[in-house]
């Protein structure tokens, strides 16, 4: 199994770069600013390019910066885009490490599954 990690941190240089890098991807992980309402919708729009991947989570991050990020709008209206959309959705803080296992963790299993397909 091959495990490449692009973090293009959201600039808009690498926009035109994504498609080469995901081409050939199984799973994308595409994270938003918690304190960004633009970042959601750019991120929502990465999601919909992406649609055609097996594997996707949107994932919330910088939650340390709220004081509950569960009942956060702009949390749940992420949360309520990844159910419309049927992707994963997670809520991490890449600053305290909250969310960041569970994330990979979820996303794990399913790639597992898609690379090493059981046998009858």
């Amino acid at each position: 199994m091959h495990f490449d990690l692009w973090d293009t941190a959201g600039q808009e240089r690498f926009k035109s770069l994504l498609p080469m890098y995901t081409r050939d991807a199984t799973v994308a992980v595409i994270v938003f600013d918690v304190n960004d309402p633009l970042s959601l919708e750019e991120a929502l729009a990465q999601v919909k390019e992406n649609s055609k991947l097996p594997i996707i989570a949107l994932v919330a991050n910088k939650c340390d910066l709220i004081q509950n990020p569960l009942h956060d709008p702009l949390v749940e209206e992420a949360r309520k885009q990844s159910d419309l959309l049927n992707v994963n959705f997670f809520v991490t803080s890449a600053k305290t490490g909250l969310g960041v296992a569970k994330m990979f963790d979820a996303l794990g299993t399913p790639l597992f599954r898609l690379s090493f397909p059981l046998q009858p």
